[in-house]
């Protein structure tokens, strides 16, 4: 062993500093109406790749569906499968309380009833129960969620189960705890599509969450979190996901999905071209529908591509303008919040000190990560994007605490004790691409 002489070791760590780190983004979820195999009920199936798809588990259309997703390269594509009345024949088995039924699909808290001319004993018709202790080829059932298996007495070999048919709103609690970024539902109606427009303004408005749908709406749903995609009879050939095909506005929303959810930040789906379409119907008036919050196709003479990258919102205040309706700056912003929350919620709520020290070194982070934002172009580099202790919301604490905050000095108030409360503020500008030119020549 060498010794050598004395040495004298300083590390130096920063309490409280964690970077901002990045959240993953580009995550497409659709909502699929499906029935094969039967019983895959409210199924969540998460692919990063269209080689994933496992092609027993959907009908043709609902995998080109998916595939159409991934042509906008996005990162993953969740589906929720919508499950459809789907009966299926099981062997009630009474030694052990067990249905059998050759790989059936069935997930674990799928609810159906049970049918059949002469039931088991203790099973009852037209009954919700809930499948528990499923494998490939058998389950059991519990006559509540979460509930213990129904015990029964006798056999029964022509038995019919059918899942109970889950509506939109079933379908969208499902995903609720899912993170994406974009949604798509190409079989909705009129009715489903209001219910997804619901259910993104109260995730978006109420829950502050970042989730956005693409829709076919009936009437403009004015509101940044819903992209109300218009363009109809879209013939599409040479694609990666189907035979040639004529698609509705509807259907080719998980197309739209994808190329949102896909795009680099740095650019805008302004004028970006769908290679695939050969034909759609035309707006007869582009300006107009882009106006009124339209996401439309457009033809140049050589392709299709988007009109312009825009959002449903059409109502605007003097704090929250028309920049808001534009799909880029929504998602910028939509990434800003997601990537300081998530690091805030991972490593700092409960961790660290709410002192004055870990508040510099938190906002420390914040600013280093505006300084990433702007090397990537989603910030305005030449603009002073920072955050900093809000001495108007510090000011407004020491009212609170029954204080005169005139009693302290500007940095008294930066550093006085908020409890658990880190009272911050920013300011930043967010970059769009370049879609309008004025050019004028003199001769």
């Amino acid at each position: 062993m060498t010794m050598g002489l004395p040495e004298i070791l300083i590390n130096f760590t920063t309490s409280g500093l964690s970077a901002i780190e990045r959240s993953e983004r580009g995550i497409v979820c659709l909502i699929l109406d499906e029935a094969t195999p039967a019983g895959a009920h409210a199924y969540i199936d998460e692919m990063t790749d269209a080689s994933q798809i496992e092609a027993t588990y959907y009908t043709a259309a609902n995998e080109a569906y998916i595939k159409m997703a991934f042509e906008g390269r996005p990162v993953k594509v969740i589906v929720v499968r919508k499950q459809t009345s789907a009966p299926l024949s099981v062997v009630a088995e009474a030694d052990d309380d067990t249905f059998t039924a050759a790989a059936h699909g069935y997930q674990n808290g799928v609810v159906g009833q049970f049918t059949a001319a002469v039931l088991p004993t203790g099973i009852s018709a037209l009954t919700d129960y809930w499948i528990i202790s499923r494998t490939d080829n058998t389950f059991k059932v519990s006559a509540t969620k979460g509930g213990a298996a129904v015990e029964f007495s006798t056999d029964g070999t022509s038995v019919v189960f059918t899942p109970k048919v889950l509506t939109m709103a079933n379908c969208l609690a499902v995903a609720k705890p899912l993170k994406f970024n974009y949604l798509a539902a190409p079989y909705a109606d009129n009715t489903d599509t209001g219910t997804i427009v619901s259910w993104i303004t109260a995730r978006r408005d109420t829950d502050y969450m970042t989730v956005k749908a693409v829709v076919s709406a009936a009437s403009g749903p004015d509101h940044e979190g819903v992209i109300d995609f218009q363009t109809d009879g879209i013939l599409t050939v040479d694609n990666n996901y189907a035979n040639a095909a004529t698609y509705t506005k509807r259907q080719f929303c998980p197309r739209i999905a994808g190329i949102l959810a896909g795009l680099s930040l740095s650019r805008s789906s302004t004028y970006y071209v769908i290679s695939e379409i050969e034909d759609a119907v035309a707006s007869s008036d582009p300006d107009a529908d882009i106006d009124a919050g339209k996401l439309i196709l457009v033809y140049d003479g050589d392709n299709w591509k988007i009109g312009r990258g825009v959002n449903s919102l059409t109502t605007f205040t003097a704090t929250y303008g028309e920049d808001n309706r534009k799909i880029k700056i929504v998602e910028g912003k939509d990434l800003i919040r997601d990537d300081i929350r998530g690091t805030f919620e991972a490593s700092y709520i409960g961790k660290v000190i709410n002192d004055y020290d870990n508040k510099i070194n938190f906002i420390a982070a914040i600013n280093v990560y505006f300084r990433g934002l702007e090397r990537s172009s989603v910030l305005d580099r030449r603009f002073a994007n920072r955050a900093d202790i809000s001495v108007e919301l510090q000011r407004d604490y020491i009212e609170l605490q029954g204080e005169d905050p005139n009693d302290y000095t500007d940095q008294e108030i930066r550093e006085y004790n908020t409890g658990s409360k880190v009272l911050l503020a920013a300011s930043i500008k967010l970059v769009d691409a370049m879609e309008d030119l004025t050019l004028n020549i003199s001769m």
